[in-house]
């Protein structure tokens, strides 16, 4: 365990944009009702962080919360996949994030 608190190590808050621009969803750690899957699915195939995707769109409808007390034991070790720190470029990372407003944007029209 790096870290009792994944949401204290991150600084997770809620909000949209604190998220879109520092996203502390982890896909692990969600969970929707029902009527969101509606909005959710499907992903974009241009979108490359499903995490941020669900937790975004929740967060634009107003579905989302956070549960303070630690339920799952965030593990690191040194053959994850995914790394704590990344070595994505500045540009590469606002590129994902410009794509991903646009598909957000787009999705949220068509559920109007």
């Amino acid at each position: 365990v790096t870290n009792p608190s994944y949401f204290k190590f991150r600084k997770v808050k809620p909000g949209f944009w604190r998220n879109a621009i520092k996203s502390g969803y982890i896909g692990a750690g969600m969970a929707f009702r029902q009527e969101m899957k509606n909005v959710i699915l499907p992903i974009p195939p241009e979108v490359p962080m499903h995490d941020m995707w669900i937790g975004l769109l929740a967060a634009r409808k107003k579905q989302t919360g956070l549960i303070k007390e630690p339920l799952v034991l965030y593990r690191r070790h040194g053959a994850n996949v995914s790394p704590i720190i990344t070595k994505t470029s500045f540009q590469q990372k606002l590129n994902w994030r410009v794509n991903l407003l646009k598909a957000l944007h787009q999705r949220l029209k068509e559920q109007r």
